[in-house]
């Protein structure tokens, strides 16, 4: 009879219960949704502020950057007028350029043609020759004029630029300044629709939209993975907005979702948000009455039930406990639930199971030191203060004893430990780092994280980065020679020639035997290797502080020599190298000694527009000095 009665009340009590929660849930629904609506609106108001602020911002930054051009562009001017000899002089224009801190620098004659500036190759070009140029025309008529372009991109150059023009006082030459507008670009940036959303937070499940209102393009939102997409995709229906609705509900990207949207003068901005989100403190409350609703059904039952809820409910109460710590990672926790046998067999199921967890950290040990490769496998679980390790990961790392103990006793430890190491990257190869305090020690870290759980990999890169820096120093250097081999040559040309100023006055050397085939006939290639190392030795007697000499291969060799006050000194180099010709020899193993000879070719830095060109015209060159060299023997003979 107590249990019947027990259960009749308990089921009206859950009727009526279940009744109140689903009325009570609605008018809360209704009232959540009058929230978005007003909250929504804020947001657009405050969304339209922000857009009207930052199209205020880029007007400004427009027009001091047109300021700037224009004021730059009049103190190149004077300074150009009031240095003697600067219009035809590129030294004195490039230190204006520095100086001024423009990008380019134009001068034009009276009929609209560039004679200087500092960039030659447009020396010849008209105000005539393009759309582009053509802008300053009104200036040839009108000296009183001062111009300047809107930000437009240089299309020889291609790049955005900005162009000012300014008569010379003494109304004997035009100058035209560029400007690269790097603070415009930015500006410009901070004033599109998606950057603005990108800089707005949202909660959760909440997402803000702005939408051209005639193809009903999304062209800002705070999901970008939304943006350029159609209201249609993503599953919004236009009708609701054309119809006016205030608010309506809809499946966006496929999870149902609340939607409130509202047209300005140029724009549609609407907000989003996800059912589960929305109505979260909603569904929350209801769980909590309902949770106190059945704790007071809980209490009567318990009474009636006392004996069960003693020996039975709080021992499973007690067990879920320390489940749900074991659950959670923390493998050091043992379940002890006593008062029946069944409970007492159950949690000694459980903690063999927790055991045979623990020991498989053991077992990856073994199989990795099967395979002899150097690894170690690290495990550890946020709720537990443990490392678990493969016995090898110590060996790795370089502790042992008590200072392994102290490590992998303590996971917050080892993760600093972690962070150390990954502060000392190797040049050589990603994710791999200097072991501290042991030489030469390279490790390479693999991490991962699944909940609470983090584990990783750890391995011994060590002999890997030593051989690959040996295949980089002989991929650098000429093995024969010394010298800087064609590969690290051109490598260094490269990053040379990315910083143009840092030339100089400069000069590219082509170098090439004489008689190294006579010398391999006569004496063999042992001989002809030493006649290399003879030409090597006369190049390296050049006293260029800076310089660069390599091997290209066979007989042919190249010197780049930079950083000369003059082409005069330039030419005193190329002279140091000829007459060095005429007293290097080398010493075969007879004792007979070999004269070295070889022909040379020149071509300074202004000869041509990168090292490419320079090589083929001191090849040409050395060519020429070969045949004149021949040519001078053969005759005296």
């Amino acid at each position: 009879m107590k249990k019947k009665i027990t259960v009749q009340i308990s089921a009206i009590v859950f009727l009526a219960m279940a009744l109140f929660m689903i009325v009570n849930y609605l008018l809360q629904a209704l009232a959540a949704q009058s929230d978005m609506i007003a909250v929504s609106e804020e947001q657009f108001w405050q969304l339209d502020q922000l857009i009207e602020e930052n199209n205020e911002s880029y007007q400004v930054a427009t027009n001091d950057f047109r300021d700037i051009c224009i004021l730059r562009t009049r103190a190149a001017a004077y300074m150009i007028q009031h240095t003697p000899g600067a219009v035809g002089d590129l030294d004195e224009l490039e230190k204006i350029l520095k100086l001024l801190e423009v990008d380019e620098l134009h001068i034009f004659n009276k009929e609209g043609e560039i004679i200087s500036g500092t960039l030659p190759k447009y020396y010849g070009m008209k105000m005539t020759d393009g759309e582009q140029i053509s802008f300053f025309l009104p200036m040839l008529k009108d000296q009183s004029l001062t111009l300047c372009q809107d930000v437009i991109g240089n299309t020889a150059e291609n790049k955005k630029m900005q162009y000012a023009a300014v008569w010379m006082e003494n109304g004997e030459y035009i100058v035209q300044c560029g400007l690269v507008p790097g603070r415009l670009k930015q500006q410009t940036k901070k004033s599109e629709i998606s950057y603005l959303f990108s800089l707005l937070t949202h909660e959760g499940g909440d997402t803000l939209f702005a939408v051209e209102p005639e193809s009903y393009r999304i062209i800002g939102s705070t999901n970008e993975c939304l943006v350029g997409k159609n209201l249609e995709e993503v599953g919004i229906s236009t009708a609701h907005l054309e119809a006016g609705e205030a608010g309506f509900h809809s499946y966006v990207n496929g999870q149902p979702s609340y939607c409130v949207f509202r047209q300005n003068d140029t724009l549609i901005l609407g907000r989003t948000c996800t059912v589960s989100s929305l109505y979260r403190n909603l569904i929350n409350g209801n769980i909590r009455l309902g949770i106190y609703m059945v704790t007071a059904l809980l209490l009567v039952i318990y009474y009636i039930y006392r004996y069960i809820d003693k020996n039975v409910v709080r021992s499973i109460d007690h067990m879920n406990e320390k489940m749900s710590l074991i659950a959670e990672g923390n493998l050091s926790e043992r379940v002890d639930v006593k008062g029946t046998k069944e409970f007492e067999e159950l949690s000694g199921h459980i903690n063999y199971m927790v055991q045979s967890l623990l020991g498989s950290t053991e077992k990856i040990s073994r199989l990795i030191e099967v395979t002899g490769f150097p690894m170690g496998v690290y495990e550890y679980n946020v709720h537990m203060p443990q490392v678990r390790t493969t016995r090898r990961l110590a060996q790795i790392i370089g502790v042992e004893g008590a200072q392994a103990e102290q490590l992998f006793g303590d996971f917050k430890q080892f993760e600093r430990w972690i962070n150390e190491l990954k502060t000392h990257p190797a040049e050589y190869m990603d994710e791999v780092y200097i072991l501290p305090g042991t030489g030469e020690r390279y490790l390479q870290i693999a991490s991962f994280e699944e909940g609470s759980d983090r584990y990783g990999l750890i391995i011994d890169k060590t002999e890997e980065v030593r051989k690959y820096r040996e295949l980089e120093l002989k991929l650098d250097q000429d093995e024969l020679t010394g010298l800087c081999s064609r590969y690290f040559f051109y490598r260094q040309m490269e990053q040379l020639f990315c910083e143009p100023g840092k030339l100089g006055s400069a000069m590219m050397l082509m170098v090439d035997s004489d008689d190294l085939k006579a010398v391999n006939d006569t004496y063999g290639h042992e001989a002809g290797d030493r006649y290399l190392c003879g030409i090597a030795k006369a190049m390296g007697t050049v006293e260029a502080e800076e310089k660069m000499i390599a091997r290209l291969g066979g007989d042919e060799f190249a010197m780049f020599i930079y950083g000369a006050e003059d082409e005069a000194q330039l030419g005193t180099y190329l002279d140091q190298l000829k007459m060095s010709r005429d007293v290097t020899g080398i010493t075969l193993k007879g004792g007979e000694h070999f004269a070295v000879r070889f022909s040379v070719g020149y071509a300074y830095l202004r000869e041509g527009a990168d090292y490419h060109e320079l090589l083929e015209k001191a090849d040409s060159r050395m060519y020429a000095d070969k045949q004149k060299r021949k040519k001078s023997r053969t005759e005296n003979e």
